[in-house]
């Protein structure tokens, strides 16, 4: 198993959800830049947000500067995987989400996981499946 290094929490006060997670993932980025890392994979459970960050423009004009924000991040010199993947892959990330929610606002970090963020963690590890319900076509 791999070593946490740091995670983080956060409440953006009011907006979108799609302006939340693009705000957290730039202070994602931003967070493993300052840590010295030179390649990351994220994986990313929102199909809007996958699309707007690596596709196309925002058709938001209040998501714009965030758009901008994140592309500049990734002019740096590292290398940034963006992967799409279904919420129920993403339970350490939507278990942080929610801690965040319940958080005051800002973002707060963490140095070591909190117990049932670790359980998660393990579980992930150790392959643990979750059933996708899907709807018939």
């Amino acid at each position: 198993m791999g070593q946490w290094k740091t995670g983080f929490v956060a409440r953006y006060g009011i907006c979108s959800s799609v302006h939340a997670e693009i705000q957290a993932l730039a202070h994602g980025l931003q967070l493993a830049w300052d840590m010295g890392c030179r390649v990351v994979v994220v994986e990313l459970d929102s199909e809007v947000v996958f699309g707007l960050v690596s596709k196309g423009k925002p058709i938001n004009k209040n998501l714009h500067w965030l758009v901008s924000y994140y592309k500049g991040l990734l002019n740096r010199e590292w290398q940034v995987i963006l992967q799409h993947c279904y919420r129920e892959a993403n339970n350490v990330a939507d278990r942080l989400a929610n801690m965040g929610m319940d958080s005051i606002e800002g973002m707060h970090l963490l140095q070591d996981p909190t117990n049932e963020v670790l359980q998660l963690v393990r579980q992930d590890f150790q392959g643990v499946a979750w059933p996708r319900l899907m709807r018939a076509s």
